[in-house]
């Protein structure tokens, strides 16, 4: 039987180099490894460029990993191998080692081949798989839309509906509204009103998100304040128009001399108009009337009721929201509900004394002797009297 090293090309050392480089362990992947080596050998090998070739061999030593390395040029090393039918070469310097195995390189590229030929298998498996997914997902997406957009049809509903729903439960308890606020902050309304006559339970029950300040009672009538919020969507704003809002606070500002309501206050950034009418339900619902006609975009709004008369304030915003008169003919529709009708109580006995009353009274007066009367500086008087048994008394 032949020695392996019999079998192997006897390489002389003039047409070799041979180097044993320290090597980092961070260059161990391959890539790295030739990388690395290449480097290397151009600070070491007097001559290295594209006409040589190298292979390596990594091993422990004493002193860390170590590469060792056979530079050869391809020429010389295409012709040790057709003379040896491609057997490896080994070297003086590792008698044991093979170097240029082309068992090895065969091996790399049946594995590189390998490798390939999974990949390409995954990446048309996962297209298929992903073209799959994106037509189901689509499926889904397009029944979910047709599904929501036939349901948002029938029960969404629109932007004022918190606000309406509030005043049609004051109206049906006979609830009264003294102060009513509005404001657009973004894609929010918030909504704050004084209330009375009306109990918090009969709100919740339509709308639970209301909350309440504490009750106090005026003669076994319920005061409170309530505040709520209302969500507007993107989709609720006219897009791409233009608002002239000079020319529609011209607009309301004659519509209010015409119908001889004192304005207060007019600003022009923001534009805003303050007026005060008298308390007479009719002007107030022709004011609401013309809001209802020209939908006049509104970013605020409150009314404060007095016994002097009815305060009122607007401002004009230069965003158009969608179907905002539906909001103003919700105030129309229920106006009566800022007003107190005042009723005569059937018992008069609190505001009229008795016919024996007034008659024991005059008597008494009559029998009353005036002594005399002493006006003090805030412009009262006390009066001082005798009474029917001579007793002295002042009032």
């Amino acid at each position: 039987m032949k020695s392996r090293k019999s079998n192997a090309v006897k390489c002389s050392t003039d047409f070799y180099d041979y180097y044993s480089i320290p090597f980092p362990v961070k260059a161990v992947g391959r890539i790295q490894k030739n990388k690395y080596l290449c480097s290397q050998l151009e600070k070491l090998h007097p001559c290295f460029s594209d006409d040589c070739c190298f292979d390596s061999r990594i091993r422990f030593s004493a002193n860390g990993l170590r590469a060792d390395v056979v530079v050869m040029q391809k020429f010389r090393l295409a012709e040790y191998k057709r003379q040896n039918h491609h057997k490896p070469i080994y070297i003086e310097e590792l008698k044991k080692i093979p170097f240029f195995n082309d068992h090895k390189i065969k091996a790399g590229i049946a594995l590189a081949a390998l490798a390939l030929a999974l990949l390409i298998f995954l990446v048309c498996f996962y297209t298929r798989y992903r073209q799959k997914q994106e037509s189901m997902q689509t499926l889904k997406t397009s029944v979910s839309a047709d599904f929501n957009e036939s349901k948002e049809l029938e029960l969404a509903p629109d932007s004022f509906f918190a606000i309406k729903t509030f005043f049609e439960t004051i109206s049906l308890y006979d609830g009264k509204v003294s102060d009513f606020s509005w404001k657009l902050n973004g894609f929010t309304q918030d909504y704050n009103l004084s209330l009375q006559n009306i109990f918090p339970e009969q709100l919740l029950n339509s709308l639970p998100q209301v909350s309440f300040s504490s009750v106090t009672y005026d003669n076994k009538v319920p005061l409170m304040s309530a505040q709520f919020k209302g969500a507007l969507q993107s989709s609720d704003f006219l897009a791409n128009e233009t608002v002239a809002v000079n020319e529609l606070s011209a607009a309301f500002r004659d519509f209010l001399f015409q119908k001889k309501i004192n304005i207060i206050e007019e600003t022009v950034k923001p534009c805003g108009i303050k007026a005060k009418l008298p308390y007479d339900l009719s002007l107030f619902k022709s004011l609401l009337e013309y809001c209802v006609k020209e939908e006049i975009p509104f970013s605020s709004l409150s009314i404060n009721m007095s016994k002097d008369g009815v305060l009122f304030y607007a401002g004009i915003s230069t965003s158009q929201i969608k179907n905002q008169g539906d909001f103003y003919k919700c105030l129309l529709e229920n106006a009566g509900a800022f007003f107190i009708t005042k009723e005569i109580p059937a018992d008069n006995s609190a505001l009229k004394s008795s016919p024996q009353k007034q008659t024991a009274k005059l008597s008494s007066a009559k029998n009353e002797i005036i002594i005399g009367k002493i006006l003090r500086t805030d412009g009262a008087a006390i009066e001082f009297y005798k009474d029917e048994n001579g007793r002295i008394k002042q009032r």
